[in-house]
C-alpha cells in the first residue's frame, strides 16, 4: 500500500510526497540508488534493443535483481519529472513483448520513464501512441512485486495515473486533478468515494468547528475517514491537503521550504505502525505492511528526500551531485537510520 500527492507553492515550486507501505525483505531494505546519464541500459525486453539513459535518476530500489539490475520503485529525474510504483490489484498486461515495438516489463517502468522522458506529457505521448507498451509474465509476483500503477508528475505541476484495468489490456490514462494517488479500487471510483464521502457525512466537512461543540476544535472534521484502507487514504489526504492548502483562507503555501513541511505532516497522517495492518489470520500472522519509508520530491529545485521507519530524520540528495561528471557509474547508497534525534547545540 502506498500514498501519493503533489503540492504546489506560490513561488512556483512543485513538491512531491511519497510512502511505501510494504512488508517485504526487499522493500525493507531500499537504498537511495543514483543512475548517471548516458548509460547503455540493458533492454526493457527479452530480445529487444538496448537505449541509452537520457537523464540523471535519484530514486529507491527494489533490488538489486540480477536480472533486473537496479528497480525503481519510486524516483526523479534532472528533468524534474518524477514517478512510482503503487499497488493496484486487479492490473493486467500483455503477457509478451512485441518485437516491433519498445516494450517494457511493467516493473522497470520508473526506470524506463526516467531514462528517456522529460515531461508528463512526452510519458503520456509515448504511452497513448503505443509506440512503447508494458508486458508482465507472472514474474511480478515472483518477485513479490505483485500488480502496479504509477503516478507521473513533473516540474510544470502536470500529474497523471497510469493504470492497466481493462480487458484490452491497454494503458488507461488519468489526468490528475485532485494530485492524490493511493491503491485500488481504480482512480475514478477513488475520485467519486472522496464526493461520496462530502456529500454522505451528516454534516459539511469543515475545517472549523461547529459552535456546538466547546470541548476542543476539530469536530468539523468528524467523518472523515481515518483508517489506512486505500480509499480512507486517499480520501483523508486530498482533503486535509485541500484545507490546508486553501490560500483565501490564509493557508496557502508560500515557498517550496512550507510544501516540503506539510507534505511531511501530510505523510503523518497517514503514517502506518508496523504491526496494524497484518497478512494472514490472528491464528497465523504472516507480517504486516507498514510504512517502510517516505519521500518529499522537490520537483523545482531537484531536491530527493528520504525518511525511513527506523530513524524520525530526513536525509536528502541533490542532483548537484552529478556534476563535472563525478558519478559516471551506478551507486547505491543505505540510508543510516542508526540516530533517533538530532543533539541540540547549546550555546
Amino acid at each position: 500500500m502506498c500514498t501519493n500527492f503533489l503540492l504546489k507553492a506560490e513561488d512556483g515550486s512543485v513538491i512531491n510526497g511519497r510512502s511505501m507501505e510494504f512488508g517485504t525483505l526487499r522493500i525493507r531494505n531500499a537504498e537511495i540508488v543514483l543512475l548517471p546519464k548516458g548509460q547503455k541500459r540493458l533492454a526493457f525486453a527479452e530480445g529487444g534493443e538496448s537505449s541509452r539513459q537520457l537523464y540523471n535518476i535519484i530514486g529507491t530500489n527494489a533490488g538489486p535483481y540480477s536480472d533486473l539490475n537496479f528497480v525503481l520503485t519510486d524516483g526523479m529525474n534532472d528533468q524534474g519529472l518524477a514517478c512510482g510504483s503503487l499497488w493496484m490489484p486487479g492490473s493486467q498486461y500483455p503477457t509478451h513483448p512485441d518485437p516491433e515495438k519498445q516494450s517494457v516489463f511493467v516493473a522497470l517502468f520508473n526506470n524506463w520513464a526516467l531514462s528517456t522522458c522529460a515531461t508528463v506529457a512526452e510519458v503520456k505521448e509515448k504511452l497513448q501512441s503505443e509506440e512503447v507498451i508494458l508486458w508482465e509474465n507472472g514474474l511480478l509476483q515472483r518477485l513479490d512485486m505483485i500488480p502496479l500503477h504509477f503516478p507521473v508528475m513533473d516540474k510544470s505541476g502536470a500529474s497523471i495515473v497510469v493504470e492497466y484495468t481493462n480487458d484490452d489490456l491497454k494503458p488507461t490514462i488519468y489526468d490528475d486533478s485532485v494530485n492524490v494517488l493511493t491503491n485500488a479500487p481504480d482512480f475514478p471510483w477513488q475520485v467519486n468515494n472522496v464526493k461520496e464521502v462530502e456529500a454522505n457525512n451528516g454534516h459539511p466537512i469543515s475545517p472549523y468547528n461547529p459552535t456546538s461543540k466547546e470541548t476542543g476544535n476539530g469536530y468539523g472534521l468528524v467523518g472523515t475517514p481515518g483508517d489506512p484502507s486505500p480509499p480512507a487514504r486517499f480520501s483523508k489526504v486530498g482533503i486535509w491537503k485541500d484545507f490546508a492548502t486553501e490560500a483565501k483562507a490564509g493557508y496557502g503555501l508560500a515557498t517550496e521550504r512550507e510544501a516540503k513541511i506539510l507534505a511531511y505532516h501530510l505523510l503523518n497522517c497517514v503514517d502506518i505502525p508496523n504491526g496494524v495492518c497484518r497478512y494472514g489470520t490472528a491464528e497465523s500472522s504472516k507480517g504486516s505492511d507498514y510504512s517502510v519509508w517516505v519521500v518529499v520530491k522537490d520537483l523545482t529545485n531537484l531536491e530527493y528526500q528520504i525518511r525511513m521507519y527506523d530513524s524520525s530524520i530526513p536525509y536528502s540528495v541533490s542532483f548537484s551531485v552529478f556534476e563535472g561528471g563525478a558519478i559516471t557509474e551506478d551507486k547505491a547508497i543505505p540510508v543510516p537510520t542508526d540516530k533517533l534525534a538530532l543533539p541540540l547545540e547549546i550555546a
